[in-house]
């Protein structure tokens, strides 16, 4: 109660009034720690958002690079097929067929 009247009894004096000089002093530094907190929490966002707006160009651009036609056919995998067809020694083409469905499915267990 005594609580509620000192504010009130403060409220209706001038700020400069020493009686409530404390009560003053305490909001000025209550408002100021959180005016420092908003403005902590609004550079964090900004960097924030920052590093992902950097994170997402960076994505994008290296997507853009993988969709070049150059780089896709560099990336194009050669049938076993394909090889082979160019030997003529049907032993050799077999050889290479296997050694290449041998490092096919090596590729495709984790």
């Amino acid at each position: 109660m005594q609580l509620i009247d000192y504010l009130g009894m403060c409220a209706t004096l001038p700020i400069s009034a020493p009686a409530c000089y404390s009560l003053w002093q305490t909001v000025m530094y209550a408002s100021a720690a959180i005016g420092v907190l908003l403005a902590g929490w609004f550079i964090w966002k900004l960097i924030d958002y920052k590093q992902k707006l950097a994170a997402a160009l960076r994505a994008q651009q290296e997507r853009e690079k993988v969709a070049e036609p150059a780089v896709v056919r560099q990336h194009i995998r050669t049938e076993p097929a394909d090889i082979a067809a160019d030997v003529t020694d049907p032993h050799l083409a077999k050889k290479i067929r296997a050694e290449l469905e041998q490092q096919r499915l090596k590729n495709l267990r984790p």
